[in-house]
């Protein structure tokens, strides 16, 4: 008996052996789990709000990505919108990828332009506002 005694706790520690080899990257990664330490990914986030870019991060390549649009306004849309006839067409191709509304009544106001937005049976959903200025589109609601 003291036998299989010695084995089953030869195996219980070849296999807290291997847990603890197996769970020894991830906590490396993690920091080390000491407060103090600034490795591993959390010690990377603690650099980068020290000061740290990612340009930095990235060896010195400069990367960028366009900044996201802040309107609806797509870049085929012009700066400046004067007639009611424009308006719709703006308004009409903004809307162009739903087949069940339409645009419907402009309204010329002073620093814009309404459009009725409307369904298949000519109820009114929406309303866009396009900017004179800008060609600037949104909705009304």
């Amino acid at each position: 008996m003291h036998c299989t005694t010695k084995k089953i706790t030869i195996a219980l520690g070849a296999i807290l052996f291997v847990a603890i080899i197996a769970v020894s990257p991830s906590l490396a990664m993690m920091g080390g789990g000491s407060q103090g330490s600034s490795s591993g990914m959390i010690g990377s986030m603690n650099d980068m709000m020290n000061g740290q870019t990612f340009k930095d991060m990235m060896g010195g390549q400069q990367t960028t990505t366009p900044p996201a649009p802040t309107t609806e306004q797509s870049s085929e849309t012009p700066a400046l919108v004067e007639t009611a006839n424009h308006a719709e067409t703006l308004a009409s191709n903004h809307i162009a990828r739903n087949p069940n509304i339409k645009t419907g009544t402009v309204m010329e106001r002073d620093d814009d332009f309404m459009v009725e937005i409307l369904t298949k049976d000519d109820s009114v959903v929406d309303h866009l506002i396009v900017e004179k200025s800008s060609g600037t589109i949104r909705s009304m609601h």
